[in-house]
């Protein structure tokens, strides 16, 4: 026991002494068997590929042992990643140049930067709009379908199933070209508003109804004993718990509605993606789209940090 007290007294590089040795040795090894750089023989490709497999081992080692701390874990992953990178950059034989006027030509975007802007205001306006209205609308859905009144219960399912089996760009059409024979004419904001406003209704809807029918009925029925009526009920009692259960979830359709604003492109609505290929296609380079995808990373991976954050807090909660 003073023994275990004693090492764990240890500074890490103490503690974690043989497998960082293991790691010194195969970075010298490399050093006095490989070249730095250039083309590998047989026998190179042999020891690289045995250099990276041991590195790799080592890591999965210490990434897998829960009593190792996350600044030691953090700093072998690095470290196999550091590898793999050299690897690419020393001995892949890449024209890195050639690559970098391919995907990052900066002559391409110089003077367009404005036009992403532009398109990416378009894109966060529909996709703000269509997520506010989808959300209410869905919550509408989950709670007259609750009441179980027979011919509102059969819309709601045939409306739901219908628009989750017909693909948006479908949809998106139909609304911008087929409603004008009737005398409705939309604009494309509009129409790509609307469309993604019914396909995450149909969804979210549905997101929300399985989270009420995770409360137990006594709450119902405690609420309706204080004389609440069923629309108060479900506004000051059920709907904050479900929403609490279905965050995840939610956001995570969220996040289908933003991406799905892509479709818009092909409306004559010129957001992000439309001015990416509008770009792409002028220069005949592909890194207008490339600055599309970093965009849509940008706007997408908070969204996918905060679904993390919530199931993080779902499962402390469930642990106490």
């Amino acid at each position: 026991m003073e023994l275990i007290q004693n090492r764990s007294a240890l500074p890490w590089y103490r503690k974690y002494s043989f497998l960082l040795s293991i790691l010194i040795g195969i970075v010298a090894a490399w050093i006095l068997l490989l070249p730095l750089s250039g083309s590998l023989n047989i026998i190179g490709k042999v020891l690289l590929t045995l250099f990276i497999f041991l590195t790799m081992v080592i890591t999965a080692i210490v990434l897998m042992d829960s009593t190792k701390s996350q600044l030691v874990q953090a700093l072998f992953a690095v470290f196999l990643i550091a590898e793999l990178l050299y690897v690419l950059f020393a001995y892949s034989g890449a024209d890195f140049n050639r690559i970098g006027h391919v995907f990052f030509n900066k002559q391409v975007m110089s003077g367009n930067w404005h036009l992403f802007i532009k398109g990416l205001f378009v894109t966060v306006k529909i996709a703000v709009f269509s997520i506010v209205f989808a959300t209410l609308l869905g919550i509408l859905l989950s709670v007259f379908r609750i009441m179980k009144v027979k011919m509102i219960t059969i819309f709601i399912v045939f409306y739901v199933n219908v628009l989750r089996a017909i693909p948006p760009i479908v949809i998106i059409f139909f609304i911008y070209y087929a409603l004008p024979t009737l005398n409705i004419r939309l604009g494309p904001v509009t129409t790509g508003v609307l469309a993604l406003t019914l396909i995450g209704s149909a969804y979210i809807s549905e997101i929300f109804r399985s989270g009420i029918e995770a409360i137990h009925r006594t709450q119902v029925e405690a609420a309706r004993s204080q004389g609440m009526s069923f629309f108060q009920t479900m506004r000051l009692v059920i709907l904050p718990q479900a929403y609490r259960i279905v965050a995840p979830t939610l956001t995570g359709r969220w996040i289908g509605i933003l991406k799905d604003t892509a479709y818009c492109s092909l409306i004559a609505v010129t957001e992000t993606l439309k001015t990416g290929r509008i770009l792409s296609t002028k220069y005949a380079n592909p890194t207008p789209l490339l600055v599309t995808a970093l965009i849509f990373l940008v706007l997408v991976l908070p969204l996918t940090r905060y679904v993390g954050f919530l199931e993080y807090k779902r499962k402390q909660k469930l642990k106490r």
